[in-house]
């Protein structure tokens, strides 16, 4: 179906970047299923005996015996053996002994301190390749992305071979919108893993930011006929879907989810965007209300917006419903209640209820006298019915607004040249131009200018 680009513009454009692209690609929660899956947990488990063909090792007897002793509590008392390593570590103790604390560290979520003592492990033993590994976890988990990708990189350098590096080493470019590098490292680790469903999505939305649509709809697919029932897939490709201008089947995907009860109400909202962007708006009326059927500010401004849309169309009926709901919720701020009096206005100037529409924009005045809008639309009424001196009041009042200053000049110039004062009319769009240029103004001021000349006044 054929839509229309600023329509996108309006409704759509700022939801999706958010939804799709950027910081919205990886969060905390992003990874914390990985993370405290039962094979990752068994290799930080695993993480503690030192290779000791690579790595530095325990010279000092003395230090051989008490970490024999801590090893033996590593499984069992964690918050023991933890004790035990604070108490004895120092700074000619091996880096061993600093990593291992900051591993336990690690597996007990205190990030930051983990950290601490991976510094201390590489900073006596530069070329410690498990630190590094273990360091760029940590940074991951504090959302440190630069950083992190740094260490996991070093730790590769070394030699390290593991689909979680890889598989985080793609997490952090994704944050940090390194689209390709991301890719490259999500590719690695689907090499070492080919199930993990992490690193799939992984690819998926590094497809994404590079803009190759069909390559992440594609796996999508894959992955929703192997889990038909999971919704962040259907929502990650309705929000594919829109990206690549494929609005129809988006809609479906979202459709699904509501019917799954899966579509919380800002996603309802952003559904009923789709609808009025397909030119559906009797399909997005029922969407929208369902989203408002609970007061909420933040929902209720944007169903505004929604009403708003539905006015410029030119689609009374659907707009007079979402006003209905919009008072059913009620609780708005002033200004929104202020805005939704004016969009009643112009539906009722629309439908010619002319009367109903002057009484409620007075109304609006009296609540704000500077309320450029309804004093423009009474300045219209007027001009309309040729009460001039009526409208270049309403239109006088406007001028002295900020942001209608330009728009009033032009409109009182127009009454101007209704009454005949042609230079008076002149000077009062010359002063519009100065404000705002536009080339039909000025096209408009040519005209006033040449029937002056003729009319000699």
């Amino acid at each position: 179906m054929k839509y229309k680009t600023n329509r996108i513009q309006g409704l759509l454009i700022s939801t999706i970047l958010f939804l799709i692209t950027g910081n919205c690609l990886v969060s905390d929660e992003s990874i914390k299923s990985f993370w405290e899956s039962e094979g990752f947990q068994k290799k930080l488990l695993g993480g503690f005996a030192p290779n000791t063909k690579i790595e530095p090792t325990i010279i000092d007897p003395e230090e051989q015996v008490f970490f024999r002793e801590v090893a033996g509590l590593i499984y069992d008392n964690r918050t023991e053996a933890i004790a035990k390593l604070e108490a004895y570590i120092k700074p000619d103790a091996s880096a061993v002994i600093d990593y291992t604390l900051g591993s336990l560290y690690l597996q007990e979520g205190s990030f930051e301190k983990a950290g601490k003592h991976f510094d201390g492990a590489i900073k006596k033993f530069p070329d410690f390749r498990r630190a590094h590994k273990n360091r760029g976890f940590s940074l991951v988990r504090q959302q440190q992305l630069a950083e992190a990708s740094s260490a996991l990189t070093r730790a590769v350098e070394l030699g390290e071979w593991d689909d979680a590096v890889f598989g985080l080493m793609g997490f952090c470019h994704l944050g940090l919108e390194r689209y390709a590098s991301a890719l490259n490292a999500y590719n690695n680790a689907i090499l070492l893993a080919p199930e993990n469903a992490d690193w799939k999505l992984g690819i998926i939305k590094s497809q994404v930011g590079i803009g190759n649509f069909k390559e992440a709809l594609s796996m999508l697919d894959e992955l929703i006929a192997k889990s038909p029932d999971n919704s962040k897939l259907w929502e990650l490709q309705a929000g594919v879907f829109v990206q690549n201008n494929d609005l129809d089947k988006a809609v479906i995907n979202y459709e699904l989810l509501r019917e799954m009860g899966k579509l919380d109400r800002k996603m309802q909202m952003f559904l009923g965007d789709l609808y009025m962007t397909l030119d559906q708006g009797g399909a997005a009326v029922p969407v929208y209300s369902q989203a408002l059927a609970e007061a909420n500010a933040d929902l209720a401004k944007r169903g505004l917006r929604a009403a708003e849309a539905m006015v410029n169309q030119g689609e009374f009926s659907n707009a007079k419903t979402l006003f209905s709901k919009l008072r059913q919720i009620g609780g708005q701020a002033q200004a929104e209640e202020l805005k939704l009096l004016r969009l009643e206005s112009k539906v009722a100037m629309a439908e010619g209820r002319e009367i109903s529409a002057i009484k409620t924009l007075e109304e609006i005045v009296a609540k704000n006298p500077l309320d450029g809008d309804a004093l423009m639309m009474i300045g219209d009424y007027h001009l309309t019915n040729d009460e001039n001196e009526k409208a270049f009041n309403r239109y006088q009042l406007a001028s002295r607004i900020e942001g209608f200053q330009a728009d009033a000049q032009v409109k009182m110039g127009q009454v101007r040249v209704q009454q005949r004062k042609y230079n008076e009319a002149i000077e009062l769009i010359r002063k519009a131009q100065e404000l705002r240029p536009r080339d039909n103004v000025k096209r408009f001021l040519e005209s006033i200018e040449r029937v002056a000349r003729q009319v000699g006044s």
